[in-house]
C-alpha cells in the first residue's frame, strides 16, 4: 500500500511540475506579447492600453493608429457595448436595417467586424478604412467595446449606437464565456470572477466607469450617439429596433420590421452559453443573475451602482422582477 501510495504521489508530482513548467513558458511568452494574468492563479488574459484593460486580441498599434489615422465617414456606424451587453445583437439589428432585405444572409466578422481585433489581425486594413466609398457600397457598420477616450477613430463621428445591460447580468454572462471561450485563459470559480469583474479585468475598464463615460458623452448635446437598453431589446423589441432605424435614417416596412426582429437573435454568431441564437420570442428573462449572485454580492453591486452612476441623471436599468435601479442627481 505504501508503495502505491508513493507512486502515486510521485506521479502527482510530476503532474504539478510539469503544468508548472507549462505556465512559465506561458507567461514568458505573454511578457514578450505585452500580455498579463489578472488572476496569478486561474488566469484570465489581457492586454494593457492607456491603463485600460484589453482582450488579448486586440493589439496597442492597432488602437493607436485608429485613434491617429482612421476618419469615419459620416455615415458609418459604430456599435458599442461593454462585453456580453449586446453588441452581437444589435450588430445583426443594424446590418439587417441596412441591408433592408432581412432574407439576406449576414456575416457579422466582415458586414459589422470588431474594429480594434480586425486592424490587430490584418482582416482591416487602414488605407481601406481611410478609403472613399463607392457609389454602390452599403453604409459601413463598425462594432467596438472601446470607453469615449479610446474610440477608436479620430474623432467620435458618424453614428454610434450604444447598449447598456445591467451590470448583474452582464457580469453573470460574462463568467460562463470566460470558463467557455479558451482565448481568456480563465478556469477559476465564480467569486474569483466575481472580484475580477468590479476591478474592470473582464473588459476595457469596470461598467460603472465605462457605462458612466458613454452616458455623459451622450448627454453633451451630440445628435449622433443613441443610448439603447439590452432589456428594452428584449421587452419591447419593435419599439427599439423602430427606434433604431429612425436614428439611421431607415424607414423599414412594417414586413422588412418583423423580418428584422424575428431574424435577430441574443448572438448572431454561435456561441456556447445558454443565450445563444435565441430570438426575441424565445427570450430568457433578463434575471437571470439571480441563480448566480449571492445577497452580498448583489448589495455589492447595488451600492456601486448609486456610488459610481450619482449624478447620471436620467440613467435607469430593469433587474427584472420589479426591481429597479434609477441614479441619483447630483
Amino acid at each position: 500500500t505504501v508503495a502505491v501510495g508513493g507512486g502515486a504521489l510521485a506521479a502527482w508530482l510530476r503532474k504539478l511540475q510539469l503544468e508548472l513548467e507549462r505556465k512559465r513558458r506561458r507567461r514568458a511568452a505573454m511578457e514578450a506579447e505585452g500580455l498579463r494574468y489578472a488572476d496569478p492563479v486561474h488566469g484570465m488574459v489581457y492586454r494593457l492600453i492607456s491603463g485600460v484593460p484589453y482582450a488579448a486580441s486586440v493589439s496597442e498599434t492597432a488602437v493607436r493608429a485608429l485613434q491617429r489615422h482612421f476618419a469615419p465617414r459620416a455615415s458609418d456606424v459604430f456599435v458599442c457595448a461593454y462585453p456580453r451587453c449586446g453588441a452581437s445583437l444589435m450588430r445583426q439589428i443594424v446590418a439587417l436595417l441596412l441591408a433592408r432585405d432581412a432574407s439576406v444572409p449576414i456575416d457579422l466578422t466582415t458586414e459589422a467586424p470588431w474594429l480594434e481585433a480586425g486592424v490587430t489581425d490584418g482582416s482591416l486594413d487602414m488605407d481601406a478604412l481611410n478609403a472613399a466609398a463607392r457609389v454602390d457600397e452599403r453604409r459601413r457598420v463598425f462594432s467596438t467595446h472601446a470607453p469615449p477616450r479610446l474610440f477608436p477613430a479620430v474623432e467620435l463621428d458618424g453614428k454610434v449606437i450604444y447598449v447598456a445591460r445591467n451590470v448583474k447580468d452582464a457580469c453573470a454572462s460574462a463568467f460562463r464565456e470566460a470558463r467557455a471561450n479558451q482565448l481568456h485563459e480563465y478556469d477559476g470559480s465564480w467569486e474569483a470572477f466575481f472580484s475580477l469583474y468590479r476591478l474592470g479585468y473582464a473588459g476595457p475598464g469596470s461598467w460603472f466607469e465605462h457605462v458612466r463615460a458613454w452616458w455623459c458623452a451622450a448627454q453633451t448635446g451630440k445628435k449622433n450617439i443613441l443610448w439603447v437598453s439590452y432589456e428594452d431589446l428584449l421587452s419591447r423589441p419593435r419599439d427599439t429596433v423602430g427606434r433604431v432605424a429612425f436614428f439611421l435614417g431607415v424607414d423599414p416596412t412594417e414586413a422588412v420590421l418583423d423580418a428584422v426582429i424575428a431574424k435577430s437573435s441574443f448572438r448572431a454568431t454561435k456561441g456556447k452559453d445558454a443565450e445563444a441564437d435565441l430570438p426575441f420570442s424565445q427570450a430568457m428573462p433578463w434575471h437571470r443573475w439571480r441563480g448566480t449572485f449571492t445577497a452580498e454580492q448583489s448589495a455589492i453591486f447595488d451600492e456601486a451602482l448609486y456610488r459610481c452612476l450619482r449624478g447620471c441623471a436620467g440613467l435607469s436599468f430593469d433587474f427584472g422582477l420589479g426591481q429597479t435601479f434609477v441614479a441619483r442627481p447630483d
